[in-house]
């Protein structure tokens, strides 16, 4: 009987191998690697609507403060129909009381902004203790009694505001969750590596 005859891969052969088969600590150098890229991008939103959010705050409270007047006394104010307008006294002085008059004799409606502000100008922090609305466009005179100073301006967007601040608690909370994802995502990539070159070393 001639031995080559004999059943076929016995004796001499090596096992298969699966071609196919990733080392161990792929996956998770992957993963590590999409978490480490998504953690970014969200920190660099954060960190951009964080700055926007501020920059919208500070914007509604420049606005206040480039459209204000301030005054001892009396002053007077060229309105168009329909404009709001707050007045505003130096946060901690007594409440002046304010007569307010159009060039036509007629006074304006007053009391028409019933939420109160409060914000910085010249250096110092305002609070309002009065509104009014120009029922025509005309100047009006303001006349306040003491000697403290009164501000006249706009009143302060709670829109704005209230915007501004849901932007930066979002963004802070953005910034933060991509921060968490590139520290997972930086650990995930240090042991998949290592696996990788332990499954590589030879005899391991």
């Amino acid at each position: 009987m001639n031995p080559s005859s004999g059943p076929q891969g016995m004796g001499g052969t090596t096992p298969a191998t699966n071609p196919g088969a990733k080392p161990p600590g792929t996956g998770m150098k992957k993963a590590g690697l999409i978490l480490l890229i998504l953690g970014i991008i969200g920190f660099v939103i954060g960190v951009v609507v964080l700055v926007v959010s501020i920059i919208g705050v500070v914007g509604v409270a420049k606005k206040v403060a480039d459209e204000s007047t301030t005054f001892t006394g009396t002053t007077t104010l060229q309105l168009e129909a329909g404009k709001d307008m707050q007045a505003y006294k130096v946060q901690g002085e007594s409440t002046p009381s304010c007569i307010i008059v159009g060039a036509d004799g007629t006074e304006p409606e007053t009391g028409t902004i019933s939420a109160s502000s409060s914000t910085p100008a010249d250096g110092q922090q305002w609070e309002s203790f009065g509104s009014f609305t120009a029922k025509t466009t005309q100047e009006y005179s303001i006349t306040c009694d003491g000697d403290q100073e009164v501000m006249v301006a706009p009143p302060l967007s709670v829109g704005g505001i209230l915007g501004g601040v849901g932007g930066i608690v979002a963004s802070v909370f953005v910034g933060v969750v991509g921060f968490l994802l590139v520290v997972t995502g930086v650990v995930l990539l240090i042991v998949g590596r290592n696996r990788m070159k332990k499954a590589a070393a030879p005899g391991v």
